[in-house]
């Protein structure tokens, strides 16, 4: 007998957490808003962003000039310090580096630089439906720019 009651108040605690987890604005809707394919503020690469465990995951799948112009193959991550990296496609590059949910709608963790070949601590935070804020520091210098949604 205490064991099915003790299974009833289970059920009834799960339910409740359930139908608050549902109700609320939370992390799982702002993934949502931020998945799709993103161009960068300068146009030259445009990145898809998809939900990927409890974070966010940003990869590159086109570039402006996605031939680099020198070697007339496709564009590499040369600026990258480790060699065995540095021959590697930028096209399919992943950018995000553990980036987890700090809201609804902003996450944090790193951002790989393919201009300098480095990773920075990163903010990226959704300004709007087609406005992604995406910002990399390095201790208490920062930089930014505006991102704008181009497809799901």
């Amino acid at each position: 007998m205490a064991l099915s009651v003790t299974r009833l108040i289970l059920a009834g605690f799960t339910s409740i957490a359930m139908l608050a987890a549902a109700s609320l604005p939370g992390r799982a809707q702002g993934a949502n808003a931020i998945t799709g394919t993103w161009l960068t503020e300068k146009g030259d690469a445009r990145i898809r962003i998809t939900p990927c465990g409890s974070g966010i995951c940003g990869k590159v799948v086109s570039l402006r000039e996605p031939i680099d112009p020198e070697t007339g193959k496709p564009a590499t991550d040369n600026k990258n310090p480790n060699p065995a990296l540095a021959q590697r496609p930028i096209i399919g590059l992943s950018l995000f580096n553990d980036m987890r949910a700090t809201g609804p709608t902003s996450w944090a963790g790193r951002i790989y630089n393919a201009d300098d070949g480095q990773f920075y601590v990163s903010k990226v935070t959704l300004q709007g439906p087609t406005r992604l804020h995406v910002e990399g520091c390095v201790g208490a210098l920062c930089g930014g720019e505006m991102w704008s949604k181009t497809g799901n």
